[in-house]
């Protein structure tokens, strides 16, 4: 469950920096689109492995 919450927690942060780079900076087009689906999917692979990676420390700084 605290993989999970994190996972969406460090997505959310991600999709409002690749909200903010592409609506600023590139203008609106089928290329940007698609390039803005690939970064969310990244970004989905960075937030699971970020998750995993922050729950592991929670869990072994509660141990001790």
């Amino acid at each position: 469950m605290l993989i999970l919450l994190f996972t969406v927690i460090y997505f959310l942060a991600f999709h409002i920096v690749i909200s903010l780079v592409f609506n600023n900076f590139f203008g609106t087009g089928a290329e940007t689109s698609l390039l803005t689906i690939l970064c969310w999917i990244i970004a989905f692979f960075a937030s699971v492995g970020l998750a995993e990676h922050t729950s592991k420390k929670i869990k072994e700084n509660c141990k001790k």
